[in-house]
């Protein structure tokens, strides 16, 4: 979000929720800290320093423009005399899930400002860790009591053969990211069985994990939606508790080839 201008991405949106019908969330990070980040912002003629600060500017304005009429802005990043968007969202507003992960200013926006958590967590553990900040901060800026929903941004490739699927799937990920396993720490890898899959993933439900973000890594992504769909989500359903909690994961595929 920091890469954009809030006016043109508030409006985008907005037309978007509306061809929808009000079915779309949107997920924000201040940027990965990857090589190139840098070089894009200085494209986009955003200082990279500033990629936190103007996300937190983009967000309070970005809401404001979705639910209230023309107003003049004097924020720190952003300033302009009155005016305002149109067409408005259906949902009021859009909900908004922010990305963190074991930064504390990060975890601190999430609390401030997010309808939800995006993490990469690599354990339940780590996993369960982030919440209780997030819980505590939330409580700090008057936030007690309300629950953040949170979502696993997992890589997955599965197979009948745990050797196979863990083989295959990170020689896949390794080609595509052109990177060698140990600097792919951004993944959340779930490579293995659907039943090995489903019993890590078991951990996460339990710490409060609500859904799921599905990037497949395979060349044959139909498959491996079968297998998520067919032998993966049902070891779930239990967990998550309903059936309408388990459609709400459908929405999160990405496919890599």
């Amino acid at each position: 979000m920091a890469l954009r201008n809030p006016l043109l991405l508030a409006h985008s949106l907005a037309t978007l929720d509306v061809i929808s019908a009000g079915r779309i969330i949107i997920g924000v990070s201040a940027g990965h800290q990857y090589p190139y980040a840098p070089r894009e912002f200085s494209a986009c003629g955003v200082p990279y320093n500033e990629r936190a600060g103007r996300l937190n500017e983009s967000i309070q304005l970005i809401r404001r423009l979705w639910t209230e009429g023309a107003f003049a802005f004097a924020g720190r990043y952003f300033q302009f005399e009155e005016l305002g968007v149109e067409p408005k969202p259906i949902q009021k507003p859009i909900p908004i899930w922010i990305a963190a992960g074991d930064n504390e200013n990060a975890l601190r926006r999430v609390a401030r400002l997010g309808d939800g958590w995006f993490t990469v967590a690599h354990t339940a553990e780590q996993f369960a860790e982030r919440r209780c900040k997030i819980d505590a901060f939330a409580g700090e800026c008057g936030r007690a009591g309300k629950t953040i929903p949170s979502a696993l941004f997992a890589a997955f490739h599965m197979s009948s053969d745990r050797a196979r699927a863990e083989e295959e799937g990170w020689s896949l990920a390794e080609r595509y990211f052109r990177q060698p396993r140990a600097k792919l720490s951004h993944l959340s890898a779930f490579f293995g069985t659907p039943e090995q899959c489903a019993q890590k993933l078991h951990a996460y439900i339990g710490a409060g994990l609500t859904s799921i973000v599905a990037r497949l890594i395979a060349p044959d992504a139909k498959a491996q939606m079968r297998l998520f769909m067919n032998d993966l989500r049902p070891r779930l359903a239990a967990q998550f508790g309903s059936s309408r909690a388990i459609r709400g994961q459908e929405a999160g595929h990405r496919t890599h080839e």
